[in-house]
């Protein structure tokens, strides 16, 4: 399988997060940015992104150039500087002189195409960060392509806002929905369905590929996977008209992003999936109770009760989980004897399950 897909061992397990590196690439990124900050002010200038283009370039040039002549150890920093280097090059390309649909639907598609190249090019060969930055540019693409590229595109709300119909907004009411508010066209529909689709597709890729033993190539699906869950579950409960369905559906998102992930032991995504059904079910407890919509202390008591009863259902719906999902009783905890618990993968001394540490 790795061979097939020719990204050497960074297909199979993903990178040590080294503190060196860690910098070296908030470095990188901050090089870049000040690069970029040089071209736009010369852009303002003279309405030309050429400048801007050419020292984009050169920072890509001469991050491949470190990658092949600095110590390891600097590659991140490399690695970063043209991760950002390539969408500003787009950008001063393109931006300056054009703007509506087409331009942004450029930027976007010659960004995916730019992280593709970097992908799979010599020394960047298989960094999963540009695959998932391509990843998420294409759920955008897609989500530009039904909503006419941020035409008349209204925001999700499920917080307080400015535009009562016919009433000052004393921020008061936490859990306002949606149809306390001036009715408009918008594409909350469209946006959540097409963020549905690739939520679902690209989480379920994460839980193919781990499966297969490709853990660092899975790896590029988490944040698109999530990112874009989250935004379905926003805009489809924004275009509901009611608090309570985006609840359901954040509860239920929460649960099967925790669910592709928790098989493989991903804890980032596990937690996340987790916190998304806790705020889902937040939501439900005080869309039912509705505290402070009167403006009052009204209905505080009854929110924080059904927030404790919905936090031990919670707690309940963890056995049958675990049941399902076939989780040792005490996870990573010892015996009460002191003895260790159960292998997990980060265990060196674990058995090879065919699943790689995460």
């Amino acid at each position: 399988m790795t061979a097939a897909i020719g990204q050497g061992w960074r297909a199979e397990r993903r990178a040590t997060p080294w503190l060196s590196h860690a910098f070296a690439a908030a470095g990188g990124v901050l090089v870049t940015l000040g690069v970029v900050i040089v071209g736009a002010d010369a852009a303002g200038d003279d309405g030309s992104g050429t400048l801007g283009v050419v020292l984009c370039l050169v920072v890509i040039l001469a991050g491949y150039a470190a990658l092949s002549l600095l110590p390891a150890g600097f590659g991140a920093g490399a690695v970063a500087a043209i991760v950002t280097a390539v969408p500003g090059a787009i950008g001063f390309l393109l931006l300056p002189d054009s703007d509506g649909p087409d331009v942004l639907r450029g930027f976007l598609v010659l960004s995916v195409l730019g992280w593709a190249v970097c992908f799979v090019a010599p020394r960047t060969r298989g960094r999963v960060v540009f695959a998932s930055l391509a990843l998420l540019f294409v759920w955008a693409w897609m989500i530009g392509e039904v909503t006419g590229f941020g035409e008349d595109i209204e925001p999700v709300y499920f917080g307080p806002s400015l535009e009562l119909t016919g009433t000052e907004f004393d921020g008061t009411d936490p859990f306002a929905t949606p149809e306390d508010f001036s009715d408009s066209d918008d594409d909350s529909l469209e946006i959540g369905l097409v963020s549905a689709l690739f939520g679902v597709g690209y989480l379920l890729a994460l839980r193919a590929l781990d499966g297969r033993g490709l853990a660092g190539l899975a790896t590029a699906f988490v944040v698109p996977g999530l990112t874009a869950i989250a935004s379905a579950v926003g805009a489809l409960g924004d275009a509901s008209g009611e608090l309570v369905a985006g609840g359901v559906l954040g509860l239920l998102a929460g649960v099967f992003a925790a669910w592709c992930a928790a098989l493989t032991r991903r804890r980032f995504t596990t937690w996340v999936g987790a916190a998304l059904g806790g705020v889902g079910a937040l939501l439900v407890a005080g869309d039912l109770t509705d505290p402070g919509a009167d403006g009052s202390d009204d209905g505080f008591t009854a929110f924080g009760v059904l927030t404790v009863a919905t936090g031990l259902a919670l707690v309940a719906m963890s056995w049958p989980m675990r049941r399902l999902s076939a989780e040792p009783d005490r996870g990573d905890d010892g015996d009460d004897d002191g003895s260790p618990g159960a292998s997990t993968p980060d265990d060196p001394d674990a058995p090879d399950t065919g699943v790689a540490p995460i």
